[in-house]
């Protein structure tokens, strides 16, 4: 059997358990190893290698990843430092420091150890916004319900994830650069890599590109808007566009850029359970070495993105179905999350071609 078909069994294995129980199904997987990348499109897709353009998918917190891509950029450029204190870019807003003085960084809120609690504190949820629920949340009340958080004890803070203050270093480093989130992403992550349909606003071309998003029950699902915190999952994507990510994230592409998106992979706390937490990204062990991961879900759609930099192995995930309510926080719990490790496992066992 040639190393092709090898590769598209693994990934075929890997999303059939669900394909078989899910009417509707799309699942877009794009896999890196050194001997070249491929593409998959499977179930309910249309496009992608198949034919036509490739399905576009709300890829949720992976956008996380984006936004510290562009963190490691702009401090490159010596735009702005890791510890810079997040009051220095708020003028004005009332952001207490930790209660024995520290003040939170901008490297606090890319590792979730800001103290910040996970959703915003005014935040309001309610019947009629359930199933969109960032929507009508503004720059004005994420800004005004800082001053509602309770400050930690000491900073760093113990790690907890945060939409919310990832959301605020997607805002922070938009003002700094005097445009809106989208627009920085473009200009300084999406444009060197050649990533052409990432973002948040859909032309009407690629709206109709956009796969249908749905609950795990298989229902019609909302799609989501983030206006005042984009940072923390607003973008949409592609499988090919999130490739090309990876591949930078690889060092295998990029150039400069690249350079910078290694900064992110580097271990600044712990996470619990040998997990620790880089500049956005989860550095867990793996097969002998060491995975580098990020997951994301909206109201109708599932994401995963993970590479091994020592076996230059990578793979991303796009499932048009949200993680099921009982699904365990942290990797393994989804379904783009099993498929994408059951994939990595498989790359890492399937002989290369020669």
């Amino acid at each position: 059997m040639a190393a092709s078909d090898g590769v598209r069994m693994v990934v075929e294995q890997a999303a059939a358990p669900y394909l078989s129980r899910k009417k509707r199904m799309c699942v877009a997987v794009g896999v890196i190893r050194p001997d070249g990348q491929r593409m998959f499109h499977l179930g309910a897709c249309t496009g992608g290698d198949g034919g036509g353009e490739d399905p576009i998918f709300e890829i949720g917190s992976v956008t996380k990843t984006f936004t510290t891509a562009l963190l490691a950029d702009l401090v490159a450029d010596g735009v702005l430092a890791l510890e810079d204190p997040v009051r220095k870019f708020l003028p004005g807003v009332a952001l207490r420091p930790a209660r024995d003085g520290s003040e939170v960084t901008l490297a606090h809120l890319a590792t979730h150890t800001s103290g910040l609690p996970r959703l915003p504190r005014n935040l309001k949820v309610t019947r009629a916004t359930r199933h969109n629920p960032y929507a009508q949340f503004t720059t004005a009340e994420l800004l005004d319900g800082l001053s509602r958080c309770r400050p930690p004890a000491r900073l760093p803070a113990p790690f907890e994830y945060s939409n919310l203050g990832m959301g605020l270093l997607g805002h922070i480093l938009a003002d700094v650069l005097g445009t809106d989130y989208e627009a920085a992403v473009r200009q300084r992550i999406c444009g060197p890599l050649g990533i052409g349909d990432t973002g948040i606003a859909l032309d009407a071309v690629r709206r109709r590109r956009l796969v249908p998003g749905h609950t795990w029950g298989g229902r019609p699902a909302s799609n989501w808007d983030l206006p005042a915190i984009p940072g923390a999952g607003a973008l949409r994507s592609t499988a090919a566009d999130l490739l090309r990510f990876v591949a930078a994230n690889l060092g295998i592409a990029g150039g400069v850029l690249a350079q910078r998106l290694a900064r992110c992979h580097t271990p600044r706390a712990e996470v619990g359970g040998g997990a620790q937490i880089g500049l956005g990204w989860v550095i867990v062990p793996f097969a002998g070495d060491h995975l580098v991961w990020h997951n994301g879900a909206t109201g109708g759609y599932n994401s995963f993105v993970g590479f091994v930099r020592g076996r230059g192995v990578g793979v991303c995930v796009l499932v048009n179905h949200t993680v099921p309510p009982t699904s365990a926080v942290g990797i393994g719990g989804p379904a783009a999350d099993r498929i994408g490790v059951s994939v990595l496992k498989g790359l890492l066992a399937e002989p290369a071609a020669g």
